[in-house]
């Protein structure tokens, strides 16, 4: 299983991929100021 993350503070946005049986899922979602510091 491949897990990764990848933030881009400057769009403010977050890409989350990870394989699960030959099954690929990506997450996109939008940091806003409440979650800016986590990516921190």
């Amino acid at each position: 299983m491949v897990t990764a993350v990848v933030c881009r503070l400057d769009l403010k946005s977050c890409v989350c991929t990870w394989e699960v049986s030959k099954t690929r899922i990506e997450l996109h979602f939008k940091l806003d100021l409440r979650l800016s510091w986590i990516a921190l």
